[in-house]
């Protein structure tokens, strides 16, 4: 037997020792600190952050004529195991667990019809572990636990001894293998309900994809530029890199600042300083404590000079600025000619890149570093490869890892070309996937209330989500916030949308000139909007996943896509709409 082998079996002794003592404990009796002890170690097993019988607390002590017991792991968040799918009880538990140990009779409805469970279990920001400390359940009384904890969407992880035992033969990714097993039998669903303001912060546990653009923003010599239309997962993105760079034990900071926030509001009434984001860098330098003893702010110049001599004074200092929702401060700062973006270049020069800025917003950043005479080629980006910094669709392989594998630790498996079916619905929009998926889950489970995992999900399961008003109308309400962001983007769209009701090919840049005229000269008249920024509008729109580009030809790049905008006389009301108001 290896040195390994034998700590497993120590492992594995200890274990059956603690659930052992567990099984025993008199719990109308005020709990001991060995009690504590054994219940973090079982947990420590499991996988979860114990350190020790101090990280527990007890809530209470066992009401009189009940025997169950409801106590706290408060531990370090940072040593929080991280598994796919699973954020309730990752990312978002912060290192808290309530953890209910219960020795009432086995029917499992009294899992849930303990007040105390259920309305801690009911509260989607609480990560519920329920040590079932009776006899093993059967098959149906854990169908009986899942119908329960969908019917009153309570979740949590209840495990008993069979579900212990199984885990004990995994050496590695315990705490992974506790959710796959414990998880199908919950109400735990992952995905996001929302098409339209959700993206401001999505759990590191369900980001998918986007990793070379991270990498990018992350690097001191990467771009600086991040753009796309609403929705796309730019704030996102952001949250992601500022949780995966940040580490103040290493001196390196990354922060995430909201503009729009700030009072930079695209067509307010009084247009912000531009100046004004030193004040911001300056009091965030100050909280982190990074400025030095003689700091004294004041002047832009005294402000700027402050930001300086923290890089001079400590060498490994690095700090990522990651400014969203960016367009109306360029805006105003082009007005003044750049100099606010130019004074932040040369204070990224000045540091060697130990101080990055980067600015998020939609295709408007994208415009501005089209203009002649712009400090942008200087963060990053290059005419050349315009859609550099661009978020549009996930990647096929990222799209599918968004919809399989949270789906998979739940007990879900796809037939053949569903998941297919699922990316030409929503069009491998990371909101969108987030939206069906989050339904497909629901629909499913309402659908087929018993029954085992593998819960196999179908084609006609898909079609039946996607049949719904509430899933058309939210995939619809996203393209048409797409659209917001320039109406020659609808005119565009919708033009293409009404040929393809008659087969033709794809779309040459002197066709779509030309048909677009038809319905709004004055906006397309090339003296108007020539050839290039055509093109730019043509380039935006493959960015946001609306057009598909076949070499110098451009096509709607689903039918789906024009399947949601009604019928030939819808699009055309909708396109004489535009027609009144234009230009633009």
């Amino acid at each position: 037997m290896t040195q390994h082998d034998a700590n497993h079996t120590d492992e594995i002794d200890r274990l059956v020792n603690d659930w052992g003592q567990l099984l025993q404990e008199q719990p109308h009796t005020r709990m001991s600190r060995a009690s504590k002890g054994r219940i973090g170690r079982v947990l420590k097993f499991l996988g979860l952050p114990y350190r020790t019988d101090r990280d527990i607390t007890f809530l209470n002590q066992t009401p009189s004529g009940h025997r169950w017991l409801h106590c706290i792991l408060d531990s370090d968040p940072h040593s929080v195991p991280a598994v796919r799918g699973a954020p309730q009880f990752s990312s978002l538990a912060n290192g808290k667990y309530h953890v209910f140990c219960l020795w009432e009779d086995s029917r499992p409805d009294r899992i849930f019809g303990n007040r105390e469970i259920k309305r801690t279990a009911q509260d989607g920001r609480n990560a519920v572990i329920v040590l079932y400390l009776r006899s093993s359940l059967t098959g149906a009384e854990r169908q009986d636990l899942r119908r329960e904890s969908c019917e009153l969407d309570a979740t949590a992880a209840v495990i008993d001894d069979v579900l212990l035992a199984y885990t004990a033969t995994h050496r590695n990714d315990r705490f992974k293998v506790l959710m796959e097993t414990a998880l199908p039998f919950s109400a735990a669903n992952p995905y996001n309900a929302e098409t339209l303001g959700w993206g401001a912060r999505v759990a590191p546990e369900m980001f998918y994809g986007r990793e070379a653009l991270s990498r990018e923003l992350a690097a001191r010599d990467g771009t600086s530029l991040v753009f796309g239309g609403r929705q796309l997962g730019k704030t996102a993105l952001l949250r992601h890199v500022e949780e995966s760079v940040a580490d103040p034990n290493l001196r390196r900071f990354a922060w995430f600042i909201d503009l729009k926030e700030m009072g930079y509001v695209p067509d307010a009434d009084t247009s912000k300083d531009p100046f004004e984001i030193y004040q911001t860098l300056h009091a965030q330098f100050k909280r982190e404590n990074i400025l030095g003893r003689d700091a004294t702010g004041g002047t832009l110049e005294q402000m700027r000079q402050d930001l300086i001599n923290a890089f001079s004074v400590d060498g490994d200092l690095q700090v990522l600025a990651m400014f969203d929702e960016s367009d109306a401060f360029l805006e105003s700062d082009w007005l003044a000619g750049s100099a606010a973006v130019e004074s932040l270049r040369a204070l990224m020069d000045s540091t060697s890149n130990r101080f990055k800025a980067v600015f998020a917003g939609l295709h408007n950043v994208q415009r501005f570093a089209n203009r002649p005479n712009n400090p942008f080629p200087n963060l990053g980006f290059n005419p050349n490869h315009p859609r550099r910094g661009g978020i549009g669709p996930l990647a096929d392989h990222e799209a599918r890892n968004l919809v399989e594998e949270p789906s998979h630790l739940l007990g879900f498996r796809f037939e053949p070309l569903v998941v297919d079916k699922i990316l030409s619905y929503t069009n491998r929009h990371p909101s969108l996937i987030q939206f069906f998926c989050h339904e497909l889950i629901r629909s499913y489970r309402d659908s087929n209330p018993d029954g085992d995992p593998p819960y196999v999900i179908g084609i006609e399961d898909v079609d039946r989500v996607y049949r719904t008003s509430s899933i058309r109308e939210g995939i619809k309400r996203r393209f048409e916030e797409t659209f917001k962001l320039d109406p020659r983007y609808h005119v565009i769209a919708l033009t293409m949308i009404l040929d393809q009701a008659r087969p033709t090919e794809s779309w040459s840049l002197e066709k779509l000139r030309s048909h677009c005229q038809s319905y709004c000269p004055m906006t397309f008249d090339p003296n108007r909007l020539d050839d290039l920024e055509l093109t730019s509008l043509l380039n935006e729109l493959i960015g946001l996943g609306v057009l598909a580009e076949d070499g110098t030809s451009y096509r709607i790049r689903s039918s789906l896509i024009a399947q949601l905008f009604g019928s030939e006389d819808e699009v055309m009301s909708r396109l004489f709409e535009l027609e009144a108001d234009e230009p633009y």
